[in-house]
């Protein structure tokens, strides 16, 4: 009888090892989930920070380009501008021009039929 309770207790003391020995490698396995659970969270956060970053620089980019632009294409039109004045004196020099030779030739033709 007595080796009947001491092999009994000698199961119920491995059962409780095995169940015990179980307990704590659930324990373990959730505190390594834990862990990488919170080290992705920190990358996740860490990536959301660089993107935000570059988000950033691109706006400013963005923004230089467009200032950029805007200083070529107000150039480019006080160009295009000063080119259209200079046609237009260029032009009416050409008739003011025309319009005195057509005098002179209008006097030396009087001139000549006198």
């Amino acid at each position: 009888m007595q080796e009947g309770k001491l092999d009994k207790a000698a199961r119920f003391v491995d059962n409780w090892w095995k169940i015990l020995s179980v307990g704590i490698a659930m324990i373990l396995l959730i505190y390594q989930i834990s862990v990488i659970w919170i080290k992705a969270k920190e990358m996740e956060q860490s990536l959301d920070n660089m993107k935000n970053e570059m988000d950033t620089q691109n706006e400013i980019r963005d923004e230089k380009s467009d200032k950029r632009h805007d200083d070529i294409t107000r150039m480019y039109d006080e160009l295009t501008m000063r080119g259209i004045e200079l046609t237009r004196d260029y032009q009416d020099h050409l008739i003011d021009d025309a319009y005195f030779r057509g005098k002179m030739d209008a006097e030396i033709d009087n001139l000549k039929n006198r």
